[in-house]
């Protein structure tokens, strides 16, 4: 069944032709197994749900898609910097200045463990896991949190793929998975165009959203690091006031001492 799933997940990825298209039937009925099998992810995904509607942006599921994915990096950025916070403090043995990040809006805390944790409930083996550096194995890494939001996407690009196949659905369903562009009366093909404009979109958002996420972690390490050395160094520079000043007076205090008397 498996490998079933697996080639009909394969030919969702196939070209597809901006005119009149039907999904086989055997896809549509097994359509949410294919995705789990195939991607892990932890969002759902089914043919009967309506893509929803355009509106100055999109509802529905592209809407659901995106804040996972958002919640995703929240939640990674704050897991690194309290992480490298608490590495520093127990370095140098003090409480450190460092600000926990706090994601805002309504994601659930600890959200990137509890994707990671559905996405391997369904199946996803981490391959970021199994290195022996721990830069690369934390669930926060640069190189897991990559793993976790491509299997969403995965599951996300199959999905707008089928709809874009999906023609009997928009017939049998109508305005609820119709799209608002001034009209509800659009043809088919008009709307094939406007989905696989969002998966384009989409994709974009995600390969730049990582590259970004690289660069917030390395930083994000780094600063902790540096906050780090220069509390320490603050007790050190007093140190040395004191050593310079003691100095000073040692000098003042036995200036030609050492010279006898004429």
């Amino acid at each position: 069944m498996k490998k079933t799933f697996f080639v009909f997940g394969i030919c969702l990825l196939g070209v597809i032709s901006p005119v009149r298209a039907e999904l086989p039937q055997k896809v549509r009925e097994n359509f949410s197994d294919i995705v789990k099998d195939y991607c892990h992810s932890r969002v759902d995904y089914s043919l009967e749900e309506p893509i929803g509607e355009w509106d100055n942006g999109w509802t529905g599921q592209p809407q659901k898609f995106h804040k996972t994915v958002g919640c995703i990096f929240d939640s990674a950025l704050e897991e690194v910097i309290k992480h490298e916070k608490e590495e520093a403090q127990r370095a140098f043995r003090s409480n450190l200045p460092i600000e926990i990040f706090i994601p805002e809006g309504d994601c659930q805390p600890k959200f990137l463990a509890i994707v990671q944790g559905e996405q391997e409930a369904n199946g996803f083996v981490s391959e970021c896991e199994k290195s022996e550096i721990a830069e690369i194995s934390q669930i926060f890494s640069a190189c897991r949190v990559a793993e976790t939001v491509l299997q969403e996407w995965c599951a996300y690009d199959l999905f707008l793929y089928a709809k874009m196949q999906d023609e009997e659905s928009f017939r049998d369903q109508g305005k609820d998975l119709g799209i608002v562009m001034g009209s509800r009366n659009l043809n088919f093909g008009a709307v094939q165009t406007k989905i696989q404009e969002e998966r384009f979109r989409a994709e974009k958002a995600v390969m730049e959203s990582l590259q970004w996420y690289q660069e917030a972690e390395s930083a994000s390490r780094q600063n902790a690091w540096l906050i780090a050395l220069r509390e320490e160094l603050k007790t050190i520079q007093g140190d040395w006031a004191k050593i310079r000043s003691a100095l000073g007076t040692f000098v003042d205090k036995f200036l030609n001492a050492s010279i006898p008397p004429a």
